[in-house]
């Protein structure tokens, strides 16, 4: 990940709260909590804006678990990404 930056692309992780102070790059954005993923339903789309915002060219972003509600924000994040998965 932190290699795009090092070749001068702004790069961002999206990471739930949980595990957002284990990520080395420049811009990591909490997203919301793991053990409760209406969290980060609730903030999926203002997250996505604020890296627009950032300038961010490329994120990257945890998996979440796709029961309940998780499953609209894997299918959303799939759809912002261009259905595009990169397994780190």
């Amino acid at each position: 990940m932190c290699k795009d930056e090092e070749n001068g692309i702004s790069t961002g992780v999206m990471a739930s709260e949980e595990t957002k102070g284990l990520y080395s790059c420049k811009t990591v954005l909490p997203v919301g909590n793991r053990s409760d993923i209406s969290t980060v339903a609730a903030n999926l789309f203002d997250t996505l804006r604020r890296f627009d915002e950032l300038g961010i060219k490329r994120v990257y972003s945890e998996v979440f678990d796709e029961s309940g509600c998780g499953m609209a924000v894997m299918n959303r994040l799939n759809k912002a990404a261009g259905y595009k998965c990169i397994k780190v």
